[in-house]
């Protein structure tokens, strides 16, 4: 038994020459973005959208959630807050 070792450049470059390598496919959205389609966002700060998850901690047996809020015009994050349950104001 003869063990081999190919790079994977190696093997795409070989299939490149004999014309043997299939086109990639295209990955599309699974879910399009629909955000603010009866507003026109032109600047920065002008509409935010607030997105809540909830971890796990294994190793202390407990949950978090963290709550962010984003800016819709350039995707970035404007504040957050991570605490270990959410609680409303009476």
């Amino acid at each position: 038994m003869v063990w081999c070792s190919f790079n994977k450049k190696k093997v795409h470059r070989l299939c490149k020459e004999l014309n043997v390598l299939r086109l990639q496919r295209i990955v599309k959205p699974k879910y399009p973005r629909k955000i603010v389609q009866n507003r026109d966002i032109t600047n920065s700060n002008s509409l935010w959208e607030v997105d809540i998850k909830y971890g796990y901690i294994h190793g202390e047996d407990r949950f978090f959630y963290i709550a962010s809020f984003l800016d819709v015009y350039d995707r970035n994050i404007v504040e957050y807050h991570l605490k270990p349950q959410i609680k409303m104001p009476v």
